[in-house]
């Protein structure tokens, strides 16, 4: 008897090309400090300050950083446990800073292949068309160059793919909205207290869960967790509080140039050269904005205001994030964004759909 095909086969693709390209860079990268030396250096003497226990030694507090600095940190603890020589801090900062930099490049590249993994297999068990996860799978490999990096954006990616794997798991069509408002929380406060840029696309949990209780979880668990993260380093925070607010106050970049708030030239040169850099925003300010003019049109239909909240909302989330890109440019400062092209995709198709999932789109899933 022939076993029945499955689409298993949609779950692997993604993972695999992770797990290929990753190693390929990391066999054949040069030298951190010969291209790379900031922030990869300063996130490993933070991440040595962790594994030794050293907090009131954090420094770098600019982003604030502390998740990844963590995360550094645990990295460093567990190579050095294995494959360690001497003490962590000569062996770290003395003897082979590379490779505990290249320790992290791996298990970055392992870590994003098994959230890519998980996300798959989460689609697969909510019916989600094979299409569709690959699509939703596909942001880490969006940026390909940010394989060559030990910074603060690798580790924003990886809580975008969190926040895409609990979407698909409980947000999908409201299936467990509580537990999808604690865990977003979660990993929002996370990606926030990692770098501050990410503060528009705290927006999108928000306009994901369903009801006000929730809507107050998700806002709750956020503020706490923010704290939670940026603890160790409290004493210290107004380092970041000072940096936040020379990049408020100064038109260049980390707090310098002339005291104005914006440079409308230098703005307009910015907002100029992100559209022919990334000429896939037009786009993506089509897709919500021809949907919001679609549902308020369509008044006929009681689900209809939701739906335009959720259109709107994405609007705002990418007007946000482009106004802060537009003050002070550099294409990675647009990773928080192209981060969730996959899961706005996603939301916004699966949108035109009834509950059931049936409707218009019904090819995104399998029946």
């Amino acid at each position: 008897m022939i076993p029945r095909f499955t689409f298993s086969w949609p779950i692997w693709i993604i993972p695999i090309a992770v797990l290929v390209w990753g190693f390929a860079v990391y066999s054949f990268s040069i030298p951190f400090y010969d291209i790379n030396p900031d922030p990869e250096y300063p996130y490993l003497i933070n991440g040595m300050n962790v594994a030794i226990g050293n907090y009131s030694n954090i420094g770098h507090l600019d982003h604030p950083g502390t998740p990844f600095q963590f995360y550094c940190g645990f990295v460093i603890k567990v190579t050095h446990l294995f494959t360690g020589e001497g003490t962590i801090a000569s062996d770290v900062l003395g003897n082979r800073p590379e490779y505990y930099l290249r320790a992290i490049q791996a298990s970055l590249v392992i870590l994003h292949a098994l959230i890519a993994f998980f996300i798959g297999v989460a689609a697969k068990k909510r019916r989600v068309n094979p299409v569709f996860i690959i699509i939703l799978q596909s942001a880490v490999i969006l940026l390909p160059w940010l394989f060559l990096r030990v910074n603060q954006e690798r580790w924003l990616m990886t809580c975008s793919m969190l926040l895409t794997l609990v979407y698909i798991a409980y947000g999908l069509r409201d299936r467990r909205p509580r537990r999808f408002a604690i865990w977003s929380g979660l990993i929002m406060a996370m990606a926030l207290a990692t770098k501050f840029n990410y503060l528009p696309i705290l927006l999108l949990p928000l306009l994901l869960v369903d009801t006000v209780k929730n809507k107050l979880i998700y806002l709750g668990v956020l503020a706490g967790g923010y704290f939670l993260f940026i603890l160790p380093v409290l004493e210290n925070f107004h380092y970041h509080i000072d940096f936040i607010t020379g990049i408020a106050s100064h038109d260049g970049k980390y707090g310098g140039g002339e005291e104005r708030m914006f440079n409308l030239e230098v703005m307009k040169d910015n907002f100029t050269l992100i559209f022919s850099e990334n000429p896939e925003i037009p786009i993506l300010i089509t897709i919500p904005g021809m949907l919001l003019i679609g549902s308020l049109l369509d008044q006929q239909k009681r689900i209809f205001s939701r739906k335009a909240l959720l259109y709107f909302g994405v609007l705002l989330v990418i007007a946000v994030q482009l106004l802060m890109v537009t003050k002070h440019y550099a294409p990675n400062y647009l990773i928080p964004l192209i981060s969730v092209y996959p899961l706005l995709l996603f939301v916004l198709y699966s949108q035109t759909e009834d509950m059931t999932g049936r409707g218009k789109f019904s090819f995104l899933y399998q029946f």
